[in-house]
């Protein structure tokens, strides 16, 4: 079977992107929240946002903080839940995380699950990512049960990202991001 090269060039029509911004949602109602998969897609833009969002655990676990300049638009917002919290713009979001990991994890180990991305219009598009990630604690930083020398905590949820298309280039960014636990 060979794909039609007008079906994968075709521009994309232009629908809202289900709410999840600024979220987040609740996992119960996010199945509900999502829209079946057009026949017709942009896989170019769906290609890239998956490769973008592919970059982020390298970025995290090398602490190579430079490389959310490629992932978060200027004006993201990335809520992180308890404790980090809120973060308004991406010199927020790269600041916060490279002082949590620098004094709280000797190191991290982040992976990826299930993940569905939308592209909505030529200039928008949403996905929700499942993680996993193993924080390896600095000794003598986390709560006196975790304070071995190879004290490991688990975090697993989900990623809900808005994405939009960055004007003149064909990238894309998160402008909204959603860490929830569980």
């Amino acid at each position: 079977m060979s794909l039609n090269p007008d079906i994968i060039s075709s521009p994309l029509p232009s629908r809202p992107c289900p709410t999840i911004a600024p979220g987040p949602v609740p996992l119960s109602e996010l199945v509900q929240t999502l829209q079946p998969l057009n026949a017709v897609s942009d896989l170019a833009a769906e290609s890239t946002i998956g490769n973008t969002l592919a970059m982020y655990p390298f970025a995290i676990d090398s602490r190579t903080f430079s490389a959310l300049d490629r992932i978060f638009s200027i004006d993201a917002r990335a809520n992180y839940s308890y404790p980090l919290g809120v973060m308004e713009g991406r010199e927020s979001i790269k600041t916060t995380l490279q002082q949590v990991l620098a004094t709280t994890w000797k190191r991290t180990h982040n992976t990826y699950g299930a993940q569905l991305i939308q592209v909505c219009s030529p200039t928008s598009a949403i996905s929700v990512t499942y993680y996993t990630a193993s924080h390896f604690l600095v000794s003598g930083t986390g709560p006196e049960a975790f304070t071995g020398p190879e004290s490991v905590v688990y975090a697993y949820g989900t990623y809900q990202d808005t994405w939009e298309r960055q004007r003149g280039e064909n990238e894309w960014r998160i402008t909204n991001r959603n860490l929830v636990y569980g």
